[in-house]
């Protein structure tokens, strides 16, 4: 057991969780409801009865102009699959893979677009040239924005900052504004609670979320996530519970720059609310 697993495991005593006390548990075997009717066909099997069939439906391939280039030993290559669309979303390095994790689980964006097509535009010197955001984000209003994402090591260098305000003039109805990322932005504790709630949106009980809703219901000001896993009764699936709920945005992180296992405090949404269904 390294340093991390160490603190995390005194950071879950100080909290009043002993996962200790889970070790004798049974599995719990209970399963999300990932498929529906349509995904389901009746099909005989070896003894002639008949059955039904789940049949696993492929993620949509990424809408992406271009796709990364192979892997080298300095960056990271790969894709994540956003749940609201279900569609493949790319990245091309560390900090893309950060941006995308972040845009898939805001509760704000309806639709990401990974590598959207090129904008022209015509830079100081008046050449005409060309430039691919990294990421086209579309809020649940229709807006659009796009993205770029940099390390803040390669932003002089690569002089991004005046490529963005050649392009912000002729963006028209491409977006309404272009925007450069960095790590200051996509910091890990960002990123860490992104990746939280897209894993626990893919192990999604609809029946666990509104029993957390019935918890939280008249709760007012900051609640301990933890404590509220406890009072589910299962802190394992009351915290799934919990993450789905922030990937909906009725329950909001207390601090969204730092790690829920650091500061483990939750509000209810004033903009939502816990009378908006949980799927709007």
């Amino acid at each position: 057991m390294n340093y991390k697993n160490v603190l995390d495991f005194m950071k879950e005593l100080a909290f009043g969780i002993d996962r200790r006390e889970f070790c004798d548990r049974e599995a719990v075997t209970e399963l999300p409801d990932s498929f529906d009717d349509e995904t389901r066909t009746l099909e005989e099997d070896d003894d002639g009865n008949i059955v039904e069939i789940d049949t696993w439906i492929p993620p949509a391939r990424s809408t992406a102009t271009r796709m990364p280039p192979a892997r080298t030993k300095g960056h990271s290559r790969g894709a994540l699959v956003d749940p609201r669309t279900y569609r493949s979303v790319t990245f091309a390095s560390t900090h893309e893979m950060c941006c995308a994790m972040i845009l898939i689980a805001s509760p704000h964006i309806a639709e990401v677009y990974d590598q959207p097509p090129a904008i022209e535009y015509t830079d100081a010197a008046g050449k005409k040239r060309k430039h691919t955001p990294d990421y086209l984000a579309v809020d649940h209003a229709g807006r659009k924005c796009a993205i770029a994402v940099k390390p803040s090591r390669l932003v002089e260098k690569s002089g991004i900052k005046n490529t963005l305000a050649s392009i912000r003039p002729v963006l028209g109805d491409y977006a309404e504004d272009i925007i450069l990322l960095t790590e200051h932005q996509l910091t890990p504790g960002h990123a860490n609670n992104a990746e939280s709630a897209i894993h626990a949106q893919q192990c999604r009980i609809q029946e666990h979320c509104d029993r957390v809703l019935e918890i939280v219901h008249d709760a007012e000001g900051e609640l301990n996530a933890y404590h509220v896993a406890g009072l589910f009764g299962d802190f394992a699936l009351g915290m799934n519970a919990i993450w789905c709920l922030v990937y909906d945005g009725i329950l909001e992180l207390a601090d969204p720059k730092r790690m829920l296992s650091d500061y483990p405090f939750v509000i209810v949404s004033p903009l939502r609310g816990v009378n908006r269904s949980v799927a709007a």
